[in-house]
């Protein structure tokens, strides 16, 4: 419905636009009344051709300003507005993820816990902790996880980065310039081998 809404002001903004440029046009004798509109502005048109000439000069003036209105609205309906309105933010514990919507503020810590349920998720993973810092707008996601004895690592590590830089970028929107994987092998008698 928000589309709908959005797409049924951009086209009366435009028409608006373009009967205030088709205005100006006969104000400044560029065109004839009749020449454009032949019926449907026509008697409006040819008021403002008869017009004398100061009134076609507040014409015109209040044409452009009309039209720039009509920009500024069209404008603010394509891109959308984003609230001044800002929530103080704790840099050591949040960071910022911008949607179309305006911003939002995502603990570090939820985003740790995010990375290490992904990365338990991944066969062979026995535990992770992760460590998340906040470098030039972009996460560096440091993970330590414990992997079933007999685990490929190189397997292991591509699928744990993959998995986490795939879920985080989606759910929260912040790009992921790097995740640093490390791994030790579980200890003995604490679980199975792995299976391949």
């Amino acid at each position: 419905m928000n589309a709908l809404n959005r797409a049924i002001a951009m086209i009366l903004v435009l028409m608006v636009a373009v009967v205030a440029v088709v205005v100006s046009f006969v104000a400044v004798g560029a065109t004839g009344a009749g020449s454009i509109a032949s019926g449907w502005l026509e008697p409006q048109l040819e008021d403002v051709a008869g017009a004398s000439d100061s009134a076609r000069a507040a014409i015109v003036a209040a044409t452009i300003a009309i039209v720039m209105g009509m920009l500024l609205i069209l404008r603010l309906e394509i891109v959308p507005y984003r609230r001044a309105v800002r929530l103080p933010l704790n840099p050591s514990r949040d960071v910022m993820a911008l949607a179309a919507e305006g911003e939002a503020s995502v603990t570090r810590d939820s985003i740790c816990s995010l990375s290490e349920n992904i990365a338990r998720s991944v066969h062979s993973v026995r535990g992770a902790k992760c460590k998340v810092r906040f470098e030039e707008s972009e996460l560096h996601i440091i993970c330590q996880a414990t992997i079933a004895m007999g685990s490929n690592v190189p397997d292991l590590c591509g699928a744990l980065q993959y998995n986490i830089k795939k879920t985080v970028e989606e759910l929260t929107g912040l790009p992921i310039r790097e995740i640093e994987v490390r791994t030790s092998y579980e200890s003995r008698g604490t679980g199975k081998r792995a299976i391949r």
